[in-house]
Protein backbone atom coordinates (compact mmCIF):
# COMPACT_ATOMS: atom_id res chain seq x y z
CA UNK A 1 0.00 0.00 0.00
CA UNK A 2 1.09 3.34 -0.92
CA UNK A 3 1.14 6.64 0.71
CA UNK A 4 1.31 9.35 -1.23
CA UNK A 5 5.10 11.30 -1.05
CA UNK A 6 3.37 14.46 -0.47
CA UNK A 7 0.77 13.11 2.19
CA UNK A 8 1.81 14.71 5.39
CA UNK A 9 1.30 13.40 8.68
CA UNK A 10 2.19 15.09 12.63
CA UNK A 11 5.50 14.41 14.00
CA UNK A 12 5.56 14.20 17.73
CA UNK A 13 8.89 15.47 19.90
CA UNK A 14 7.89 15.04 23.69
CA UNK A 15 4.92 13.33 22.79
CA UNK A 16 3.79 17.17 21.24
CA UNK A 17 3.17 17.38 17.60
CA UNK A 18 5.88 18.73 16.04
CA UNK A 19 6.20 20.46 11.90
CA UNK A 20 4.81 17.51 9.76
CA UNK A 21 6.64 15.00 7.83
CA UNK A 22 5.38 11.65 5.67
CA UNK A 23 4.66 8.47 7.03
CA UNK A 24 7.17 7.10 5.08
CA UNK A 25 10.02 9.43 6.45
CA UNK A 26 8.97 8.09 10.01
CA UNK A 27 9.98 4.45 8.51
CA UNK A 28 12.88 5.24 6.47
CA UNK A 29 14.35 6.29 10.06
CA UNK A 30 13.95 2.57 11.29
CA UNK A 31 15.26 1.53 7.71
CA UNK A 32 18.37 3.24 8.01
CA UNK A 33 18.98 2.52 11.61
CA UNK A 34 18.24 -1.41 10.57
CA UNK A 35 20.41 -1.13 7.82
CA UNK A 36 23.39 0.32 9.52
CA UNK A 37 23.03 -2.31 12.17
CA UNK A 38 22.87 -5.27 9.34
CA UNK A 39 26.44 -3.80 7.87
CA UNK A 40 27.71 -3.67 11.36
CA UNK A 41 26.84 -7.08 12.11
CA UNK A 42 28.40 -8.61 8.79
CA UNK A 43 31.55 -6.34 9.34
CA UNK A 44 31.65 -7.82 12.57
CA UNK A 45 30.94 -11.47 11.81
CA UNK A 46 33.59 -11.35 9.25
CA UNK A 47 36.37 -10.51 11.94
CA UNK A 48 35.39 -13.67 13.82
CA UNK A 49 38.43 -16.39 14.27
CA UNK A 50 39.12 -20.14 15.17
CA UNK A 51 41.80 -22.19 17.13
CA UNK A 52 43.02 -25.24 16.98
CA UNK A 53 46.25 -24.34 18.79
CA UNK A 54 46.00 -26.78 21.67
CA UNK A 55 45.72 -26.98 25.31
CA UNK A 56 47.47 -23.32 25.79
CA UNK A 57 47.43 -21.88 22.34
CA UNK A 58 51.05 -22.05 21.37
CA UNK A 59 50.36 -25.59 19.39
CA UNK A 60 52.95 -27.28 21.37
CA UNK A 61 51.21 -31.02 20.62
CA UNK A 62 51.14 -29.44 16.62
CA UNK A 63 54.57 -28.82 16.75
CA UNK A 64 55.83 -32.69 17.55
CA UNK A 65 53.34 -33.56 15.18
CA UNK A 66 54.03 -31.56 11.93
CA UNK A 67 56.56 -29.42 10.18
CA UNK A 68 54.25 -26.34 9.94
CA UNK A 69 51.47 -26.12 12.69
CA UNK A 70 50.15 -23.58 11.91
CA UNK A 71 49.50 -24.47 8.25
CA UNK A 72 46.98 -27.54 10.11
CA UNK A 73 45.50 -25.25 12.34
CA UNK A 74 44.74 -22.79 9.20
CA UNK A 75 43.15 -26.09 7.77
CA UNK A 76 41.26 -26.81 10.82
CA UNK A 77 39.66 -23.38 10.96
CA UNK A 78 39.15 -23.08 7.01
CA UNK A 79 36.45 -26.06 7.56
CA UNK A 80 34.05 -23.39 9.68
CA UNK A 81 34.96 -20.80 7.50
CA UNK A 82 37.38 -18.93 9.35
CA UNK A 83 40.86 -17.85 9.76
CA UNK A 84 42.40 -18.48 12.83
CA UNK A 85 43.40 -15.95 15.50
CA UNK A 86 47.04 -14.65 15.36
CA UNK A 87 46.80 -15.42 19.55
CA UNK A 88 44.65 -17.79 21.37
CA UNK A 89 45.26 -19.50 24.84
CA UNK A 90 42.91 -22.46 25.62
CA UNK A 91 39.99 -20.10 23.96
CA UNK A 92 39.61 -17.49 21.76
CA UNK A 93 39.87 -13.71 22.73
CA UNK A 94 36.42 -13.13 23.75
CA UNK A 95 36.06 -9.64 23.09
CA UNK A 96 35.43 -10.00 19.02
CA UNK A 97 32.47 -12.13 20.25
CA UNK A 98 31.10 -9.66 22.27
CA UNK A 99 31.09 -6.80 20.19
CA UNK A 100 28.58 -9.35 17.67
CA UNK A 101 26.53 -9.34 20.71
CA UNK A 102 26.66 -6.29 21.40
CA UNK A 103 25.04 -5.34 17.96
CA UNK A 104 22.65 -7.81 17.78
CA UNK A 105 21.66 -6.39 21.70
CA UNK A 106 21.35 -2.70 19.44
CA UNK A 107 19.78 -3.96 16.88
CA UNK A 108 16.89 -5.59 19.02
CA UNK A 109 16.60 -1.71 20.58
CA UNK A 110 15.88 -0.83 17.03
CA UNK A 111 13.23 -3.52 16.58
CA UNK A 112 11.94 -2.73 20.17
CA UNK A 113 11.72 1.06 19.19
CA UNK A 114 9.97 0.51 15.67
CA UNK A 115 7.42 -1.58 17.49
CA UNK A 116 6.85 0.66 20.13
CA UNK A 117 6.56 3.81 17.71
CA UNK A 118 3.95 1.68 15.96
CA UNK A 119 1.69 0.40 18.66
CA UNK A 120 1.37 3.63 19.74
CA UNK A 121 0.06 4.95 16.33
CA UNK A 122 -2.33 2.11 16.62
CA UNK A 123 -3.75 3.68 19.73
CA UNK A 124 -7.55 4.66 19.12
CA UNK A 125 -6.91 8.18 19.80
CA UNK A 126 -4.23 8.29 17.01
CA UNK A 127 -5.08 5.45 15.08
CA UNK A 128 -2.73 6.31 12.38
CA UNK A 129 -1.81 2.82 11.48
CA UNK A 130 -4.26 -0.10 11.28
CA UNK A 131 -3.85 -4.11 11.19
CA UNK A 132 -5.68 -6.26 8.47
CA UNK A 133 -7.60 -8.39 10.69
CA UNK A 134 -7.58 -12.02 10.55
CA UNK A 135 -10.93 -14.63 11.20
CA UNK A 136 -8.68 -16.22 13.63
CA UNK A 137 -6.92 -13.19 15.25
CA UNK A 138 -7.95 -12.68 18.72
CA UNK A 139 -8.48 -9.09 20.53
CA UNK A 140 -9.90 -9.94 23.69
CA UNK A 141 -11.03 -12.89 25.37
CA UNK A 142 -14.39 -11.00 26.66
CA UNK A 143 -13.91 -7.34 25.35
CA UNK A 144 -15.65 -8.39 21.98
CA UNK A 145 -15.51 -4.83 20.50
CA UNK A 146 -11.80 -4.94 20.80
CA UNK A 147 -9.89 -4.98 17.36
CA UNK A 148 -6.25 -7.69 17.40
CA UNK A 149 -4.27 -6.68 20.26
CA UNK A 150 -0.58 -5.38 19.63
CA UNK A 151 0.96 -8.78 20.77
CA UNK A 152 3.33 -9.33 18.22
CA UNK A 153 4.87 -5.66 18.87
CA UNK A 154 4.80 -6.32 22.45
CA UNK A 155 6.53 -9.43 22.34
CA UNK A 156 9.36 -7.73 20.57
CA UNK A 157 9.48 -4.93 23.41
CA UNK A 158 9.71 -7.61 25.52
CA UNK A 159 12.62 -9.78 23.62
CA UNK A 160 14.33 -6.79 24.06
CA UNK A 161 14.41 -6.47 27.58
CA UNK A 162 15.50 -10.22 27.34
CA UNK A 163 18.43 -9.74 25.73
CA UNK A 164 19.80 -6.51 27.59
CA UNK A 165 19.81 -8.84 31.16
CA UNK A 166 21.47 -11.59 28.68
CA UNK A 167 23.82 -9.20 27.23
CA UNK A 168 25.24 -8.52 30.67
CA UNK A 169 26.56 -12.12 31.48
CA UNK A 170 27.99 -11.60 28.06
CA UNK A 171 30.17 -8.99 29.42
CA UNK A 172 30.63 -10.58 32.69
CA UNK A 173 32.28 -13.86 30.62
CA UNK A 174 35.10 -11.52 29.45
CA UNK A 175 37.67 -11.95 32.28
CA UNK A 176 39.19 -15.49 32.64
CA UNK A 177 42.04 -16.61 34.90
CA UNK A 178 45.16 -16.81 33.15
CA UNK A 179 44.60 -19.08 30.51
CA UNK A 180 41.27 -20.63 31.21
CA UNK A 181 38.26 -21.68 33.84
CA UNK A 182 35.21 -22.24 33.86
CA UNK A 183 33.48 -19.97 35.42
CA UNK A 184 31.69 -19.11 31.62
CA UNK A 185 30.63 -22.79 31.00
CA UNK A 186 27.14 -22.94 31.91
CA UNK A 187 26.51 -18.94 31.36
CA UNK A 188 28.11 -19.39 27.68
CA UNK A 189 25.88 -21.78 26.28
CA UNK A 190 23.06 -19.54 27.31
CA UNK A 191 24.55 -17.31 24.18
CA UNK A 192 22.60 -18.85 21.16
CA UNK A 193 19.16 -18.33 23.34
CA UNK A 194 19.74 -14.38 22.47
CA UNK A 195 20.35 -15.42 18.88
CA UNK A 196 16.91 -17.45 18.61
CA UNK A 197 15.00 -14.68 20.65
CA UNK A 198 16.22 -12.24 18.31
CA UNK A 199 15.53 -14.03 15.30
CA UNK A 200 12.38 -15.33 16.09
CA UNK A 201 11.15 -11.53 16.76
CA UNK A 202 12.30 -10.25 13.88
CA UNK A 203 10.41 -12.89 11.65
CA UNK A 204 7.01 -12.99 13.30
CA UNK A 205 7.28 -8.41 12.97
CA UNK A 206 8.52 -9.14 9.40
CA UNK A 207 4.87 -10.92 9.09
CA UNK A 208 2.84 -8.57 11.40
CA UNK A 209 4.34 -5.55 9.23
CA UNK A 210 3.02 -6.99 6.36
CA UNK A 211 -0.43 -6.63 8.00
CA UNK A 212 0.21 -2.72 8.38
CA UNK A 213 -1.84 -0.35 6.81
CA UNK A 214 -1.18 3.28 7.21
CA UNK A 215 -5.15 5.59 7.74
CA UNK A 216 -4.62 8.43 5.45
CA UNK A 217 -8.28 9.71 7.22
CA UNK A 218 -6.04 9.82 10.83
CA UNK A 219 -3.17 11.67 9.60
CA UNK A 220 -5.44 14.13 8.24
CA UNK A 221 -7.31 14.25 11.54
CA UNK A 222 -4.33 14.75 13.61
CA UNK A 223 -2.53 17.17 11.54
CA UNK A 224 -5.20 19.31 11.71
CA UNK A 225 -5.45 19.58 15.14
CA UNK A 226 -3.23 22.15 15.06
CA UNK A 227 -3.62 23.10 11.35
CA UNK A 228 -1.37 26.14 9.90
CA UNK A 229 -0.24 26.59 13.65
CA UNK A 230 2.51 23.64 12.34
CA UNK A 231 4.12 26.56 9.81
CA UNK A 232 5.23 28.57 12.88
CA UNK A 233 8.68 27.66 12.31
CA UNK A 234 8.87 28.88 8.72
CA UNK A 235 7.41 31.82 9.42
CA UNK A 236 9.95 32.15 12.30
CA UNK A 237 12.86 31.67 10.06
CA UNK A 238 11.76 33.84 7.15
CA UNK A 239 11.32 36.69 9.47
CA UNK A 240 14.56 36.77 10.99
CA UNK A 241 16.33 36.15 7.17
CA UNK A 242 14.12 37.95 4.94
CA UNK A 243 12.36 40.93 7.49
CA UNK A 244 15.22 41.25 9.23
CA UNK A 245 13.33 40.64 12.72
CA UNK A 246 16.01 39.86 15.68
CA UNK A 247 13.34 39.13 17.61
CA UNK A 248 11.41 36.96 15.04
CA UNK A 249 11.73 33.80 17.31
CA UNK A 250 9.49 35.42 20.37
CA UNK A 251 7.18 37.09 18.43
CA UNK A 252 6.45 34.17 16.60
CA UNK A 253 6.43 32.07 20.72
CA UNK A 254 3.67 34.83 21.34
CA UNK A 255 1.60 34.71 17.88
CA UNK A 256 1.45 30.96 18.63
CA UNK A 257 0.52 31.53 21.96
CA UNK A 258 -2.35 33.70 21.49
CA UNK A 259 -3.69 31.17 18.55
CA UNK A 260 -3.72 28.38 21.12
CA UNK A 261 -5.50 30.19 23.82
CA UNK A 262 -7.98 32.24 21.55
CA UNK A 263 -8.28 29.33 19.77
CA UNK A 264 -7.55 31.18 16.38
CA UNK A 265 -5.45 29.56 12.97
CA UNK A 266 -2.04 31.38 12.97
CA UNK A 267 -2.39 32.98 10.15
CA UNK A 268 -5.73 35.38 11.50
CA UNK A 269 -3.48 36.44 14.53
CA UNK A 270 -0.24 37.25 12.47
CA UNK A 271 -2.19 38.91 9.82
CA UNK A 272 -3.96 41.21 13.27
CA UNK A 273 0.08 41.83 13.16
CA UNK A 274 0.52 45.43 11.44
CA UNK A 275 4.55 44.28 10.80
CA UNK A 276 3.89 40.59 10.14
CA UNK A 277 1.16 41.87 7.48
CA UNK A 278 3.37 43.88 5.89
CA UNK A 279 6.20 41.10 5.31
CA UNK A 280 3.24 38.69 3.92
CA UNK A 281 1.72 41.01 1.87
CA UNK A 282 5.04 41.60 0.32
CA UNK A 283 5.21 38.07 -0.88
CA UNK A 284 5.21 36.64 -4.44
CA UNK A 285 0.80 35.40 -4.69
CA UNK A 286 2.23 31.98 -5.59
CA UNK A 287 3.67 31.72 -2.19
CA UNK A 288 1.22 33.70 -0.30
CA UNK A 289 -1.61 31.46 -1.13
CA UNK A 290 0.39 28.15 0.06
CA UNK A 291 2.31 29.89 2.68
CA UNK A 292 0.25 28.28 5.87
CA UNK A 293 -0.72 25.34 4.63
CA UNK A 294 0.66 22.77 6.64
CA UNK A 295 0.71 20.45 3.63
CA UNK A 296 3.19 21.97 1.98
CA UNK A 297 5.16 22.43 4.92
CA UNK A 298 7.41 18.51 5.00
CA UNK A 299 10.95 19.75 3.51
CA UNK A 300 12.25 16.93 1.45
CA UNK A 301 10.60 14.17 3.54
CA UNK A 302 9.60 12.18 0.65
CA UNK A 303 12.97 12.64 -1.23
CA UNK A 304 14.69 11.61 1.71
CA UNK A 305 13.21 8.84 2.21
CA UNK A 306 13.66 7.41 -1.39
CA UNK A 307 16.94 7.67 -1.53
CA UNK A 308 16.81 5.62 2.13
CA UNK A 309 15.61 3.33 0.50
CA UNK A 310 17.16 3.21 -2.91
CA UNK A 311 20.78 3.19 -0.70
CA UNK A 312 19.68 -0.04 1.74
CA UNK A 313 18.03 -2.06 -1.16
CA UNK A 314 21.27 -1.35 -2.90
CA UNK A 315 23.14 -2.30 -0.26
CA UNK A 316 21.58 -5.31 0.80
CA UNK A 317 20.78 -6.54 -2.51
CA UNK A 318 16.76 -5.90 -1.81
CA UNK A 319 14.33 -5.80 -4.60
CA UNK A 320 12.06 -2.76 -4.00
CA UNK A 321 8.47 -2.55 -5.02
CA UNK A 322 7.85 0.96 -7.62
CA UNK A 323 11.59 1.84 -7.87
CA UNK A 324 12.00 2.68 -4.22
CA UNK A 325 9.02 5.01 -4.10
CA UNK A 326 7.73 5.67 -1.00
CA UNK A 327 5.69 3.05 0.71
CA UNK A 328 4.14 2.00 3.79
Amino acid sequence: QKVSQRKPRSVRTHLKHAVPITFGFAIAEYAERLGDGIVSLQELNSRLRGKSSGACGALNGAAALFDDPEAFEADVTLGLNLDPARHSTQVLPPEPLMRVFHELQLISGVVANLCHDVRHLMRDEINEVLEIEDAAQVGSSTMTHKPPNPIVYENAESVWKVMVGRYVTVLLDQIKEHQRELTDSLSSRTYVETIAYLSGAVKNIARALGRLRANPTAMERNLMIHGDRLVGEKLYLLLATEAKRTDANQLLRDLGRQARQENKTLETVAMAHPEVRAYLDSLPPERREVFFDPHRYIGIAPQRTTAVARYWAKRLNINLNDSGKETT
